[in-house]
């Protein structure tokens, strides 16, 4: 964990991973986690990074990057999906708040991902939050971890498209686009897209 706020892309990125090579060894430091650093915060926040991940409940997004108050933007949704509120969201983070990186990262064992995959009926509104992972889907043999894989990488590319804020960060070097991936099974945090200009 960073004694000092990360101010690069990718300085940010490997304060990140190294939180969680941290928790994998089991020796996290559990940084900023006291009642003076949320006394401190009330005065405002500035978060050194940004993701966007699933609502599962297995992957607590603070703990497995060892990290505390204040350090991450945590912007979670059923299959990590880039709507419109959820890249406001992200453009906040980004334009306001000035985080470096943005990440998405989904996780192995996705329900939301395997519901898409296995294209069956679903009650409410969840059918339009699977159309867009469903547009991720390369062909019905794709497996359940091609598909999350595939799903990151969609994502990515809709904050791209969408986001015309976010398109020039990344393009000027502001921030760093990473897609990764989470196996429930172990906590391991896999890098497997990584979208930056090369002042990033």
């Amino acid at each position: 964990m960073p004694t000092t706020r990360p101010t690069t892309p990718r300085e940010a990125r490997d304060s990140l991973l190294a939180g969680n090579r941290r928790f994998l060894a089991d020796e996290p430091i559990g940084p900023n986690r006291g009642l003076d650093r949320m006394a401190a915060l009330a005065r405002g926040q500035e978060p050194w990074a940004t993701i966007l991940g699933c609502a599962d409940s297995r992957v607590p997004l603070e703990i497995l990057f060892d990290a505390g108050f204040g350090d991450i933007f945590v912007v979670r949704v059923a299959g990590n999906v880039a709507s419109s509120e959820t890249v406001a969201s992200i453009e906040y983070s980004v334009e306001v708040l000035g985080t470096p990186l943005v990440v998405v990262l989904g996780h192995t064992g996705c329900g939301a991902v395997q519901a898409a995959v296995d294209n069956g009926r679903t009650p409410g509104r969840i059918p339009a939050l699977l159309r867009q992972i469903r547009a991720a889907i390369p062909s019905a043999e794709t497996t359940i971890d091609q598909a999350v894989e595939a799903n990151v990488r969609h994502q990515i590319q809709a904050l791209l498209d969408d986001s015309s804020d976010l398109r020039d960060a990344c393009d000027d070097g502001r921030i760093m686009l990473v897609g990764a991936v989470v196996d429930t099974a172990t906590g391991e945090v896999r890098i497997v897209d990584e979208r930056s200009s090369s002042e990033g």
